[in-house]
């Protein structure tokens, strides 16, 4: 794939983190210094950034401050201190030339019937017409799309600064057979938040998908949002496309802002296991 340059696991043995992993997990990327792009899951599904016609996009690092952005994501997750985050380049912190980008390889109907995103995320900028997506496979692909966590742009039909989920009921291209699910909730400038969705697509229940945000600047309990999709299906399309942290595909809808402890898993996790509740 000519858009990623492919970034060596090496450091992660001497990393030293201690994996946030269960049989379920496909990748957890924490954004550490000592091993930036890393998979902590130990599933080697090491991150690649994105590059232009001039080369590697410098991969930018943010320390985590006492206030600020990202200063209220949690600092300790089972063992290991959270030290750093990811940000876009530039004076908007914008994810567009540097989305980070791994191969996801397809076993069977892994991530077509169940899957869960969750990511810690802060928003500094919200564009007029293209959306941010915080990560996705095949967001706007013009073949084998899949599905994204998204906040909605200013002039989306649906509302602006919506989190929604949208995935790909019937393969193909991104808009022939979408389908999405809107929270509702409006994510503000400038605020930490968690945001997840967990998935069942064989479940046509309000349990079947559940997105789940809670406001972490301003202490608020976390919501769980339960949605039905229709019963006529109970898988999304399988897809080949790359697993993108920060845009859609060819780096469009970029994310403005900073996001953190990005994992997805093959299951649909109940509240007790996703990362806000562990």
């Amino acid at each position: 794939m000519n858009f990623f340059k492919l970034i060596s696991a090496s450091m992660y043995a001497l990393a030293g983190f201690v994996p946030l992993a269960g049989a379920e997990t496909v990748g957890h990327w924490r954004f550490e210094e000592e091993a930036y792009l890393e998979d902590s899951s130990g599933n080697n599904h090491t991150l690649a950034v994105g590059v232009d016609g001039e080369g590697p996009v410098r991969v930018s690092q943010y320390a985590l401050p006492e206030s600020g952005p990202g200063s209220a994501f949690p600092k300790t997750i089972q063992g290991s201190a959270n030290r750093s985050a990811a940000k876009g380049v530039g004076p908007d912190n914008g994810f567009r030339r540097s989305p980070f980008a791994v191969e996801i390889p397809r076993d069977g109907e892994r991530l077509t019937r169940q899957l869960t995103i969750e990511a810690f995320i802060n928003l500094s900028f919200s564009a007029n017409l293209s959306s941010s997506v915080i990560a996705g496979q095949g967001v706007l692909a013009s073949e084998g799309a899949g599905w994204g966590l998204i906040i909605t742009s200013q002039n989306s039909p649906v509302g602006a600064q919506k989190l929604v989920f949208q995935f790909n009921k019937k393969g193909g291209p991104w808009n022939e057979g979408l389908a999405m699910v809107d929270s509702g909730v409006v994510i503000d400038l400038h605020k930490d938040y968690y945001v997840a969705v967990s998935a069942d697509f064989s479940d046509p229940s309000p349990e079947g998908i559940t997105l789940y945000v809670k406001n972490l600047t301003d202490n608020e309990e976390m919501r769980a949002l339960g949605f039905p999709h229709h019963a006529g299906y109970t898988r999304i399309a399988a897809t080949e496309a790359p697993l993108i942290i920060g845009g859609g595909a060819g780096a469009v809808l970029p994310f403005y802002g900073v996001i953190d402890e990005v994992r997805l898993s093959d299951e649909k996790l109940p509240r007790e296991k996703l990362l806000m509740t562990q």
